[in-house]
């Protein structure tokens, strides 16, 4: 993932722009600690390893590339999404052995809908300011 993070940046053309929206993993990750310090999620450690930070990292600078098509869309169908995908992410990480939990399957899925529907149009919101901010500098 360090790898792929690294060619991301060495072909980017909008390194400038990709180093402030991946600051925003700073955010999730802090989400997912809290999951781990209260337990809802377990990862086989006390604090958030590398390859899960590594996704945040990517996924945030996603929202200024491939994903770029979610931050222009409505922000109640950006939650949907959010809720759906960001939630099933978890869970087929669960379901592959790469983390854990000690609630139900039906417990976890509704914690995780409910912060992915609001942390999705949240990461939107953010990366579309980060956008205005960028192109205020240069106007």
């Amino acid at each position: 993932m360090i790898v792929l993070l690294l060619i991301h940046f060495g072909l980017s053309p909008s390194k400038k722009l990709d180093s402030k929206i991946i600051l925003l993993a700073v955010m999730g990750i802090a989400i997912d600690q809290l999951l781990i310090s209260t337990l809802v999620l377990s990862v086989g450690q006390s604090i958030v390893p590398l390859w899960l930070a590594l996704l945040w990292a990517k996924f945030c600078v996603s929202l200024n590339h491939s994903l770029r098509w979610l931050v222009t869309m409505n922000k109640w169908l950006v939650s949907l999404i959010g809720a759906l995908f960001g939630s099933l992410s978890y869970i087929a990480a669960w379901r592959l052995g790469a983390l854990s939990t000690p609630l139900t399957w039906q417990a976890f899925l509704l914690i995780e809908m409910a912060l992915w529907a609001l942390l999705m149009p949240l990461f939107c919101w953010l990366t579309t300011y980060i956008w205005k901010q960028e192109k205020g500098q240069h106007a």
